[in-house]
């Protein structure tokens, strides 16, 4: 089932026209010390170009944000600590081979996260160190932070966003729109602003 979080994330992308697919389990293609021998993608987004039906971009994203702690979240437990989650789910999980049963071209990955902490630049590349990872590059874009990571033999440029960003995106995407939503998280958005006003 999806969490909140997931389920806004979702709608902010349909909101902007892509088609999503959440919650996707997928076997890993070899089995792992403590590893289950499974994963699961929380959303994959498609846009698609309507004159010519070709895919105009594809997004994994990941989602994993708390209320109380701030990106990126430090733990000597790898299930905890939330930049060895990003490492899971983006290069450790196999998720790759599942991505392609749903589209063959390059996908942008995107982790949506916690408020960062103020310095998250400096702490976000002592941690992926850590657990192991090189860092390529790392530059701030608008409220986010686009990360190049080398992890074993795998290299991704990650987009790490806070969940409050797109949440307030989402706000002012759903505002002073009246028409009728079927999705829960949107239609909660549409009585708030009713009550604001």
């Amino acid at each position: 089932m999806a969490t909140f979080e997931e389920q806004i994330v979702k709608s902010y992308y349909n909101l902007k026209n892509y088609f999503t697919l959440e919650n996707i389990p997928f076997s890993a293609t070899r089995k792992r010390k403590g590893g289950k021998g499974r994963g699961e993608i929380d959303l994959i987004t498609i846009k698609i170009d309507r004159n010519s039906g070709k895919v105009e971009e594809a997004i994994h994203i990941e989602v994993t944000a708390s209320v109380d702690a701030k990106f990126p979240f430090k733990s000597k437990e790898p299930s905890v600590d939330e930049v060895y989650k990003l490492l899971k789910k983006f290069f450790i999980s196999d998720v790759d081979d599942k991505l392609k049963e749903f589209y063959c071209g390059n996908y942008k990955f995107q982790f949506i996260t916690s408020v960062f902490k103020e310095d998250v630049e400096e702490q976000l590349e002592k941690r992926l160190k850590y657990w192991g990872a090189d860092v390529l590059g790392m530059k701030k874009e608008g409220e986010s932070l686009l990360v190049k990571v080398r992890y074993e033999d795998k290299t991704k440029e990650i987009m790490i966003t806070p969940f409050t960003h797109i949440l307030n995106e989402l706000v002012a995407l759903i505002k002073g729109r009246t028409e009728y939503f079927s999705i829960s998280t949107l239609r909660a958005m549409q009585w708030l602003n009713l009550i604001k006003r």
